[in-house]
C-alpha cells in the first residue's frame, strides 16, 4: 500500500517528547518515520531502560543508608521517618514505571499512538487541518522549555543547599534524576490526555453543525411563512452555509465508506500498511437534496465509529498507565505533604537554630518543590477532567438533536444508538480502578493538605 508522506503527523508532532522520554528509558521502542513503523523489540532500548532501573535501585540504597540531608545534630526520628517515606516513594515510582514500560506494557504506547494516528486519518484530512500538528509541536516545545527551566532551578538549588559531603552530593544527584524521570512520566500521560481532548473537540465540532443547521431550517421555515418574497435569497444564503459546514462530513462519507478498514490498522504494531487516500476534488463541496445535509443516518454512524475508537484509546491508556499513574500520584501527594512538614519544621526552628541562613534557604527550596508538585497534580487532574467533559458534550449534543422532530428515522435511529453508547463510554482516566482522575481528586488533596497544615500549626 501507498505510505502516507505528509510532512506533519502525530509522530512528527510528538518527536521531541519521544526523544526526551527515550533518554530516561520511558520509550523502549524505535520510531522510524521514514518507514512509518514502530519497532517494539529493539534490544538496546530494553537494555537502556534496565540500566535506569538499576540506577534508581542504587539511588534508593544510597538514601536508605544516609537517611538525613540535614546536619547530624538536627536529625530526629520524626524527620528521618518523613524523609524515608519521601525518598522511597520517589524511587518506587521510578522503578514501577520503568518495569511496567519495559515488560508488561511495552507495546502499549505504540498502540496508543497508532490508534490516534488512525483516527486522525479520518478527522484531519484538509491541508488547513494539519496546522493542528504544528500547534501540538510548538506547545510541546514550549512545555518542555518551561519544565526544563523549573527542573534546572530545583536541581541547582538542591545541589547548592545540600551538597556538603561526597555522599550527600551522590544522594542529591540521584534524587534530582529521580524527580526528572517522574516528571517526564507524568508529562507523557498529560500530553496524551490533551491529544484525546483535542480529538473529542474536533468530533463535537462535526456534531454541532447538525443541530445548528436544523435550528436554522426551522427559523427559515418560519421566515418563509412570514415573508415569502425573501425565501429565495434566504435559501441561497443557507445553501452556502450548508456547503461550508457540511463539506468535511460529506468528504468523510463519500471517501471513507470503508472507515472500519482504515481504523483496523490501529490494532497493528506499525503504520506501514496505512493507505493515504486522496480526497477527490469534486467530493469536497457537494450539497444534498432539500438542503438537508444529514438526510442519511450513515453520517452519524461514522461519528459513532470514531467515538468508539477514542474510547478504546482511553481504555488502553487506563490499562497501560493506571498503575504507573497511581504511584506517580502517590509520589506527588507525599511530596506535597513532606515539603509542608520540612518547611514548617525549618520555620519553627529558626529561633533556636544556629544555621538560620541555611534554614531559610532550605525552607524556600521546600516551598518551591511543593509548588512544583502541586502544578503537576493540577496538570493531570484538570486535563483529565476537561477531556471527560468534552466526551460528555457529545452525548448532550445528541440529546439536543433527538428533541428535533424534523429528523428522519434513519438519523434518529443512529442518534439513539449513539446516545446509548456514549452514556457508557465516557473518557474517564483511572488509577487501576482505585479512583478517577478529575477535579475531585485535586480538591481532596488540597483539602487534606490544608487540614494537615492547620494541625501542624496548632501542634507547633
Amino acid at each position: 500500500m501507498k505510505v502516507n508522506t505528509n510532512s506533519e503527523d502525530i509522530f512528527s508532532a510528538l518527536k521531541l517528547l519521544y526523544y526526551v522520554s527515550k533518554v530516561f528509558g520511558l520509550a523502549p521502542y524505535s520510531l522510524r518515520k521514514e518507514e512509518r513503523k514502530i519497532n517494539t523489540r529493539w534490544f538496546l532500548d530494553i537494555l537502556w531502560s534496565s540500566t535506569w532501573i538499576s540506577f534508581f535501585i542504587f539511588g534508593l540504597c544510597v538514601h536508605v543508608q544516609n537517611l538525613t540531608l540535614f546536619n547530624p545534630e538536627e536529625s530526629s526520628t520524626k524527620r528521618n521517618i518523613t524523609y524515608s517515606i519521601f525518598v522511597i516513594t520517589a524511587y518506587f515510582s521510578n522503578i514501577v514505571s520503568l518495569l511496567l514500560t519495559v515488560s508488561f506494557f511495552k507495546t502499549s504506547s505504540p498502540k496508543i499512538l497508532n490508534k490516534i494516528s488512525a483516527v486522525d486519518c479520518v478527522l484531519i484530512q484538509h491541508s488547513e487541518d494539519c496546522i493542528v500538528y504544528m500547534k501540538i509541536k510548538l506547545y510541546i516545545i514550549s512545555e518542555l522549555i518551561v519544565l526544563s527551566l523549573m527542573l534546572a532551578t530545583l536541581c541547582y538549588a538542591n545541589i547548592v543547599v545540600f551538597c556538603n559531603t561526597t555522599v550527600k552530593c551522590i544522594s542529591v544527584m540521584t534524587q534530582n534524576l529521580s524527580m526528572i524521570a517522574n516528571t517526564i512520566a507524568i508529562v507523557q500521560f498529560f500530553n496524551l490526555v490533551l491529544l484525546l481532548k483535542q480529538r473529542y473537540t474536533i468530533l463535537n465540532s462535526w456534531i454541532k453543525p447538525i443541530y445548528k443547521n436544523f435550528g436554522t431550517m426551522q427559523q427559515n421555515s418560519q421566515n418563509i411563512n412570514r415573508n415569502p418574497e425573501n425565501s429565495t435569497a434566504s435559501n441561497n444564503i443557507q445553501n452556502r452555509r450548508h456547503e461550508n459546514s457540511a463539506s468535511k462530513l460529506l468528504v468523510l462519507i463519500q471517501t471513507y465508506r470503508n472507515i472500519n478498514d482504515i481504523l483496523k490498522y490501529s490494532k497493528q504494531d506499525n503504520m506501514e500498511n496505512l493507505e493515504s487516500i486522496e480526497i477527490p476534488e469534486e467530493n469536497k463541496y457537494t450539497i444534498l437534496q432539500n438542503n438537508n445535509i444529514f438526510e442519511d443516518g450513515s453520517r452519524m454512524y461514522v461519528v459513532r465509529v470514531i467515538y468508539s475508537e477514542l474510547h478504546e484509546t482511553v481504555r488502553l491508556m487506563n490499562k497501560s498507565y493506571g498503575c504507573a499513574l497511581f504511584v506517580g500520584t502517590l509520589w506527588i501527594f507525599v511530596n506535597i505533604v513532606g515539603n509542608i512538614f520540612f518547611t514548617m519544621d525549618k520555620i519553627n526552628n529558626l529561633s533556636n537554630s544556629e544555621y538560620k541562613r541555611e534554614d531559610l534557604k532550605q525552607a524556600f527550596l521546600f516551598i518551591s518543590s511543593l509548588l512544583f508538585s502541586l502544578m503537576l497534580l493540577i496538570a493531570i487532574t484538570v486535563s483529565s477532567h476537561l477531556t471527560y467533559n468534552e466526551s460528555c458534550r457529545s452525548e448532550i449534543l445528541v440529546q439536543k438533536l433527538l428533541l428535533i422532530p424534523e429528523i428522519n428515522l434513519d438519523l434518529r435511529s443512529e442518534l439513539n444508538l449513539f446516545s446509548a453508547e456514549s452514556s457508557v463510554m465516557k473518557a474517564e482516566f483511572t488509577t487501576c480502578g482505585l479512583f478517577v482522575l478529575n477535579m475531585r481528586v485535586l480538591f481532596a488533596v488540597v483539602s487534606l493538605t490544608a487540614t494537615y497544615l492547620v494541625f501542624m500549626s496548632l501542634l507547633n
